[in-house]
């Protein structure tokens, strides 16, 4: 009879309690790789700021007039085509996609606007399947969540094998979650500019909503994350979300029924992300959708009503530099670059998240458009310290190197940006655009 010593089961039982912790860990995070990203997450990175630098000396002196509306450029053409020369004029990564329109006929005739229901006091939709995210996955997460609620039967793993196939790549952008939706048979947008009431309207009609906001995880830690809109409560003043990471308040041995959120503390998450929604719903109910949406389905008028909503708030709330990014953002869209800038450089002299650019291009792009091509390579090569996992980082950087005449580091910045990212048709032009 073997006799087992004190070390010896002190021994077994930590190799016991570690192969538990993988399975479990394995389990919640999609696999062991999953696990093991999480794991390494919560070591100390070699450079962690606590805010998005500042800018370089000299910044462009933020707008302090108020700012009027202007008229929307058209949309520029594409830049699939090669170009002569190796700096071409970059998009937004997130530029919005072109509002649907139903296509002309040789005599198209009116088409009624299709009415919709007043929003209800109540509102709380069920049918949905809930999933908690793998690792970096609250995108695909969210969308399968939102498309179930049609009776789709595609789960997280489906959507992010196709959209988020590397895990540890930090973020997806809305983009190419409306094309994967598309692709699907649903119709789908994005606009900005929410508001609180028309989430209720949507959500009276039948049509959860899904939405990128803000996150604060337990220690304080902000990040971008998608959320689905599937109900509301006049009377308590919560919203009802499905939210594949968030479980403060949440049963694991009850059905899930989603998490309350109070309206003041979504509308300040919500307004990180300019308020900006996806409308993704069958064909049937896209002139419903468009009828909710009403005067903002223009883009000039969106984008107008957008400006004015941030300047309103910056009004009384000069030192938000959340709501400095989201001017900035809206200049962006009127090509007021110079404007557009100087927004940017006040949000990161107060204070921005060092995740922030994570998400979000504008800066690249106001930088980009007012030749300060050493504050692009500046701030990519900063964020990029802290993590390399984001795709459009690494074109900035390749768009930057390329202005200042590094042809091959703008080769290698694009070319990571392509491996993090296959199907980025902007890096690919950008590439084909320094020819061999």
């Amino acid at each position: 009879m073997v006799r087992f010593r004190p070390w010896m089961l002190v021994i077994l039982g930590m190799a016991m309690g570690l192969v538990l912790v993988l399975i479990l860990g394995s389990r919640r995070y999609g696999g062991i790789d999953g696990f093991y990203l999480r794991v390494r997450a919560e070591l100390p990175l070699p450079r962690q700021e606590a805010f998005v630098p500042t800018p370089l000396p000299t910044p462009t002196r933020p707008p302090t007039a108020t700012v009027t509306p202007t008229a929307i450029p058209a949309p520029p053409t594409s830049t699939a085509t090669p170009t002569e020369t190796a700096v071409h004029t970059p998009e937004p990564t997130e530029t919005l996609p072109p509002t649907p329109t139903p296509a002309p006929t040789e005599t198209p005739t009116p088409t009624p606007t299709p009415s919709f229901a007043s929003a209800e006091p109540r509102v709380e939709l069920t049918g949905l399947r809930h999933e908690w995210q793998t690792w970096n996955n609250c995108g695909p997460a969210s969308l399968a969540t939102l498309m179930s609620y049609y009776g789709s039967g595609l789960r997280q793993a489906d959507v992010a094998a196709v959209i988020h196939p590397d895990a540890d790549v930090r973020h997806v952008p809305y983009t190419q979650i409306l094309k994967f939706a598309r692709s699907q048979g649903f119709e789908a947008f994005a606009r900005v500019n929410g508001t609180a009431e028309l989430l209720k309207l949507f959500v009276s009609n039948d049509m959860p909503v899904m939405i990128p906001t803000w996150h604060v995880d337990a220690k304080g830690t902000g990040m971008g994350h998608y959320r689905v809109v599937t109900g509301y409560d006049d009377a308590l003043g919560e919203w009802i979300l499905y939210d594949s990471l968030e479980s403060r308040g949440i049963s694991r041995d009850a059905p899930y029924r989603g998490i309350r959120m109070s309206y003041e503390q979504l509308e300040e998450y919500w307004q990180v992300r300019n308020y900006t929604y996806l409308v993704i719903v069958p064909q049937e109910r896209l002139q419903l959708a468009e009828a909710i949406i009403g005067e903002d389905m223009d883009n000039q008028v969106m984008w107008n009503a957008s400006l004015e909503r941030a300047q309103r708030h910056l009004d009384t709330n000069r030192d938000d530099a959340f709501a400095w990014f989201s001017l900035g953002g809206n200049l962006l869209a009127h090509e007021r670059y110079e404007e557009a800038a100087g927004a940017f450089d006040e949000a990161r002299m107060i204070g921005l998240p060092f995740r922030m650019m994570w998400y979000q291009s504008g800066p690249f792009t106001a930088y980009y458009e007012t030749g300060r091509l050493q504050e692009v390579l500046a701030l990519a090569d900063a964020t990029i310290e802290v993590t390399e996992m984001v795709e459009s980082l690494h074109y900035w950087r390749g768009m930057a190197l390329a202005g200042l005449g590094d042809t091959d580091g703008a080769r290698r910045a694009f070319e990571r940006a392509l491996k993090l990212r296959a199907d980025f048709p902007e890096a690919v032009a950008a590439l084909d655009a320094l020819g061999e």
